[in-house]
């Protein structure tokens, strides 16, 4: 969602959303396309992508990667 979404808003997008990740049949068809999706908060989320952000800056310092 887009910044400054009301925390109220995100957090019945979040309710909704892991009720459906508990349908078989919805992770069934996720998991034949790759996809192994982990229901958490959003602030777990938002933790996990800073984290990986995080990690992906830090390679590409000490790759030297440039863009032009």
């Amino acid at each position: 969602m887009p910044a400054g979404v009301p925390k109220e808003i995100v957090n019945r997008w979040n309710a909704e959303i892991t009720k459906a990740l508990e349908i078989p049949a919805v992770r069934e068809k996720l998991e034949v396309l790759g996809m192994y999706p982990v229901a958490s908060t959003p602030e777990a989320f938002k933790s996990y992508v800073d984290e990986r952000a995080k990690q992906a800056g830090e390679i590409i310092r000490k790759s030297g990667i440039m863009v032009n």
